[in-house]
């Protein structure tokens, strides 16, 4: 694994809060002015999404760690679905609205699931 590719858990949360900031300000955005979207910094957050989008992809598909796979695997849906925001606002197209995520469920071997 070469280290250009590799991303440490550190970069997982760093790309999360990116994406955070990028998606408060797409939401923020008033989707009758078009010009908001190309906004320096909202042009660097996707540009900066789109990078570790095609890192965590690798990550996804090359780690043994289970962890590190799970959040890899959480954080590359939740960067795919903020791009394709930003790509439905600079096509015009309607925003789909974002569907609420299924409650956590903790299950062992020895005893039932218990939703969180």
């Amino acid at each position: 694994m070469t280290t250009s590719f590799y991303v440490s858990l550190k970069e997982i949360q760093f790309a999360r809060g990116i994406m955070n900031v990028l998606a408060e300000m797409l939401n923020a955005l008033d989707p009758g002015n078009k010009e908001g979207q190309w906004q320096d910094v909202v042009v660097d957050l996707v540009e900066q999404c789109r990078t570790y989008k095609q890192r965590v992809v690798h990550l996804v598909n090359s780690t043994s760690d289970e962890s590190l796979l799970n959040q890899g695997l959480a954080l590359n849906d939740d960067l795919q679905r903020v791009l394709a925001k930003h790509e439905s606002i600079a096509s015009g197209t309607t925003v789909p609205s974002e569907k609420p995520k299924p409650e956590p469920v903790l299950c062992s071997f020895e005893s039932s699931c218990v939703h969180i």
